[in-house]
C-alpha cells in the first residue's frame, strides 16, 4: 500500500469513527417481549472497510409514550433524554471485526420486570466502538 492509500485509509477510519459508520449493524430478536421473559438476539455486524475492535454489543430498549409525535419533538426527547426511559443491556462481550468482514453475534437478555407496559417499546442493536457507536435503527418490539 502506497503513502496515498495509507492516508486515505486513515482518513476513512477517522470519519467512520466520528460518524458511527465503522460498521453496519442489524438486529433480530426472538421470544415473547414481556416482563421477566428471555429474548434471544442476533446482531449482524458488517465492517465498512476497516478492521476495528469493540468492547461489547448491546441492546437498547426505549419506552415511547407517543409514537405519533412529530420529528422535532422526538429529536428533542432523544437529545434531552427527557421523559422516555432508555434501558441498555450488554448481550455480548469484546470482539474484533476484520476489514470487510461480516460477524454474527448471538446473545440473550431478560426483559426487565419493572417495564411500563403502557408504553410502546423500541429496540435497537448497538456495538461499542471508538467514536460514535454503530447501531441499527430502532424498531417496535411487541408485547
Amino acid at each position: 500500500m502506497g503513502f496515498i492509500d495509507t492516508v486515505k485509509s486513515k482518513v476513512k477510519s477517522t470519519l467512520d469513527a466520528v460518524t458511527g459508520k465503522a460498521a453496519t449493524v442489524s438486529l433480530a430478536t426472538q421470544g415473547k417481549f414481556a416482563p421477566g421473559e428471555i429474548i434471544e438476539c442476533t446482531l449482524t455486524v458488517i465492517s465498512s472497510g476497516n478492521a476495528f475492535e469493540s468492547k461489547a454489543a448491546y441492546v437498547d430498549l426505549h419506552g415511547e409514550d407517543d409514537l405519533d409525535e412529530n420529528v422535532l419533538e422526538k429529536a428533542r426527547e432523544f437529545v434531552m433524554r427527557e421523559g422516555d426511559p432508555v434501558i441498555t443491556i450488554e448481550v455480548h462481550g469484546p470482539f474484533s471485526v476484520a476489514a470487510g468482514e461480516t460477524k454474527t453475534l448471538t446473545g440473550r437478555f431478560t426483559v426487565p420486570t419493572d417495564l411500563d407496559l403502557k408504553r410502546k417499546w423500541l429496540v435497537r442493536g448497538r456495538i461499542q466502538a471508538f467514536g460514535n457507536d454503530p447501531d441499527s435503527a430502532f424498531a417496535v418490539i411487541s408485547a
